[in-house]
C-alpha cells in the first residue's frame, strides 16, 4: 500500500528557528516538517525533522530561518511493505524520501533530492524509524542539492540587491529600524552587495541610535535617581558615540562614576577604549545590528500549511 502523508490532509507545520545573530550572514533557511501525521508518530517525525536540521547544518547552511521565504522540507513516502514471520518478525519496508529547497513566495523549486531506502525492524515503527536513520547526510549527492539550492538563493538575491537596499530604506524612514536591519542580514555574505548593504545598515544604525538614546537617557537617570549606579551605567553603555546624547551620557558617567562598583567602571573604561578604535567600533556596530535583526525575526515567527508549500 502506498502511503504518502505529505498530501494525506491539512495540517500545520513545524518551522525550526534558533536564531543566533552568528549564523547571519550564512544561507539561511526554514526546516519545515509536519507537526502531526496520519502515518508517522511524533517520534518519527521528530527523528525526521532532525534529519533534515542535520543535512542543512553539514552542508554550511544555517537552519534558523531568518528568511523565510525559503525552505527545505521532506516527503517522506512508503510504498512497499513485506512481513517476515519467523522467531522475530521482521518488517521490511521501501520508502522514498525525497527532500526539497523551495522559495516560498514565488512557488519556485530550487532544488530536490531523492533517496530510495529500505528499513526494517521488528515491528513496523522500528522499521520507519530505521528507514529515517539511513537517509544520508553527507553523501554526494546530498551535497550537489544542497550546493544547488544555495547558488539559486545566492542568485536570488544577486538580481534583488537593489530592491533590497530599497526596501531597508524606506523601512527605516518610516521609523521601522528593526525591520530595516531584519532586511539587510538576511543577505549572505557571499552576495556582491552585502558589503554595500552593511555599510548602509551601520548609516541606518546611527539614525535609530538618535532615536532611541533619549529613552536610554531617561531610563539611566531614572535608575540614577534610584541609587542603582550599575544598571545606570549598563544603559548609558549602550549609547554609540555617533549619537546626540553620547556627550550627556558621558557627563552622568562622570557624576556617577565614583559610586559603581570597580567591576563596572572596568567596563566601562575598557569600552572607552573600544570606542576610540575605528574598527572595534565598526564591530561592536555590525553586532548590535545583528542582535536587533534576531531579535525582529524572533517576533515574526511564521507559520505555515505544510500542504500548501508542497503542493
Amino acid at each position: 500500500m502506498k502511503l504518502l502523508f505529505a498530501f494525506i490532509s491539512l495540517f500545520f507545520v513545524s518551522v525550526t528557528w534558533s536564531q543566533k545573530a552568528d549564523e547571519l550572514g550564512k544561507i539561511s533557511l526554514s526546516v519545515v516538517t509536519p507537526e502531526n501525521s496520519e502515518y508517522l508518530n511524533s517520534k518519527q517525525l521528530s527523528k525526521l525533522r532532525n534529519k533534515v536540521l542535520k543535512i542543512a547544518s553539514a552542508n554550511g547552511m544555517s537552519s534558523s530561518g531568518f528568511n523565510s521565504n525559503f525552505v527545505m522540507y521532506p516527503i517522506f513516502e512508503i510504498y512497499g511493505e513485506d512481513l517476515v514471520e519467523g522467531m522475530q518478525n521482521i518488517f521490511i519496508l521501501e520508502v522514498e524520501v525525497t527532500l526539497v529547497i523551495k522559495q516560498v513566495e514565488n512557488n519556485m523549486i530550487f532544488s530536490t533530492f531523492t533517496a530510495e531506502i529500505e528499513g526494517n525492524g521488528n515491528t513496523k515503527s522500528e522499521a520507519v524509524v530505521n528507514s529515517i536513520s539511513q537517509i544520508p547526510t553527507r553523501s554526494a549527492d546530498v551535497k550537489n542539492f544542497v550546493k544547488e539550492g544555495k547558488q539559486k538563493i545566492v542568485d536570488y538575491y544577486e538580481a534583488q540587491c537593489q530592491s533590497i537596499a530599497n526596501q531597508a530604506e524606506t523601512a527605516s524612514k518610516k521609523g521601522d529600524f528593526e525591520e530595516a536591519f531584519a532586511i539587510i542580514m538576511a543577505v549572505p555574505s557571499e552576495v556582491s552587495c552585502s558589503q554595500d548593504l552593511s555599510d548602509l545598515s551601520i548609516r541606518i544604525y546611527k539614525e535609530y541610535q538618535n532615536k532611541v538614546c533619549k529613552e536610554n537617557m531617561l531610563e539611566a537617570k531614572s535608575r540614577v535617581s534610584a541609587g542603582n549606579y550599575d544598571d545606570a551605567l549598563d544603559v548609558l553603555s549602550d549609547i554609540d558615540p555617533s549619537s546626540v546624547c553620547y556627550n550627556d551620557a558621558k557627563s552622568t558617567i562622570a557624576k556617577i562614576e565614583s559610586k559603581v562598583s570597580a567591576e563596572k567602571k572596568k567596563e566601562w573604561d575598557f569600552m572607552l577604549q573600544r570606542h576610540s578604535d575605528a574598527v572595534s567600533l565598526q564591530k561592536e556596530r555590525i553586532n548590535a545590528v545583528k542582535d536587533i535583526a534576531v531579535a525582529y525575526y524572533k517576533g515574526k515567527r511564521r507559520t505555515y500549511n505544510y500542504t500548501v508549500i508542497v503542493r
